[in-house]
């Protein structure tokens, strides 16, 4: 299996932590873990070539996976390839133009949430040849879709406080300036779960990336 990651422009790398795709050989059989509920984050995922089937089912050729209560089990299909978009925590709305509320424990055709700019940027993104190609043309999408006005630095300075630090929620929402009421009512927007259940996932997919880099653990293939 070929794994690739790319970084967005800097302009949207604030909202957008990276593309990455992945490809079969035909004949290649791969074994995928399943993907885990995410703190706060989403993907775009386009199928260039064959889909993989998530929880027994076809997904659509392009859709918004917001995985938050239970694992997604994908099975791999010979031959498959995609590239998705990976959205940092918190950052969906600025794309998407809804909340990630909306969007939460569900796998939702692209065309719902963008219609007819969905279809057309998924035809350019299946048709073109080279990832460096569909990778200028997201940027240059995605920089369009993004909506300035729904930066928040108030609340992003929450979500790096509780990805990465130890403090209380009430001692962040001093630091924030925001009531805890406030906060977790924003968090629901904007993530689909409330703070202390962002820390709890933060937490656990820290230990799950520190335990796929350990040279010692041995696995049949990552996805992710």
């Amino acid at each position: 299996m070929l794994s690739i990651s790319y970084r967005p422009i800097e302009s949207i790398g604030h909202v957008v932590d990276r593309y990455w795709s992945r490809e079969t050989n035909p004949g290649e059989n791969i074994e995928f873990m399943p993907f885990w509920p995410s703190p706060g984050g989403a993907e775009i995922f386009f199928h260039v070539a064959r889909g993989f089937l998530l929880n027994g089912k076809q997904p659509p050729r392009a859709y918004v996976l917001c995985c938050r209560s239970q694992p997604i089990h994908p099975k791999a299909v010979p031959g498959f390839r995609f590239l998705a978009v990976r959205i940092r925590a918190g950052m969906a709305e600025h794309l998407l133009g809804v909340p990630v509320s909306e969007l939460a424990h569900r796998i939702v055709p692209l065309e719902v949430i963008w219609g007819q700019e969905a279809t057309r940027l998924t035809e350019q993104i299946v048709t073109t040849a080279l990832d460096s190609t569909r990778v200028h043309l997201l940027n240059h999408f995605l920089q369009q879709r993004l909506n300035p006005r729904a930066e928040r630095r108030t609340l992003d300075a929450a979500f790096r406080l509780l990805e990465t630090g130890t403090s209380s929620i009430s001692k962040i929402c001093d630091l924030v300036g925001l009531s805890e009421r406030q906060l977790e009512n924003r968090f629901s927007r904007a993530t689909a779960n409330s703070p202390v259940r962002f820390r709890q996932l933060a937490r656990l997919r820290r230990t799950i990336k520190a335990i796929l880099q350990d040279p010692n653990e041995k696995f049949t293939t990552a996805c992710r």
